[in-house]
């Protein structure tokens, strides 16, 4: 297969984290790290522990689900009542991934 070892992904940001780190970001990787390292490199570590959703390519997943490059990684925030936040622009990139619905 492919050699991965490195390359970047873009970053998706909704609501109080878009303002913090923009709504799209390109990350330069090293191999395939978990989204948990993505996070702490980001400097968002706290946000683990807050209720924080993530998303690879359209997909729910949890932290230590690993990310290569060309993935799309999107960072959903709960809203302050907890439920969670998901933007009606969030498009995935592959219409073949699963799509997020509310409820």
């Amino acid at each position: 297969g492919a050699d991965f070892t490195s390359g970047s992904i873009t970053v998706l940001c909704f609501g109080p984290l878009a303002d913090i780190l923009g709504k799209t970001t390109n990350l330069a990787i090293q191999g395939s790290p978990t989204c948990r390292e993505i996070i702490t490199k980001l400097s968002l570590s706290e946000w683990l522990e807050n209720g924080l959703k993530i998303a690879i390519n359209g997909t729910i997943c949890d932290f230590d689900a690993f990310v290569t490059a060309g993935d799309e990684l999107a960072l959903l925030p709960p809203d302050p009542v907890g439920k969670l936040v998901i933007s009606t622009t969030y498009r995935p990139k592959s219409s073949t991934a699963t799509t997020i619905s509310e409820g």
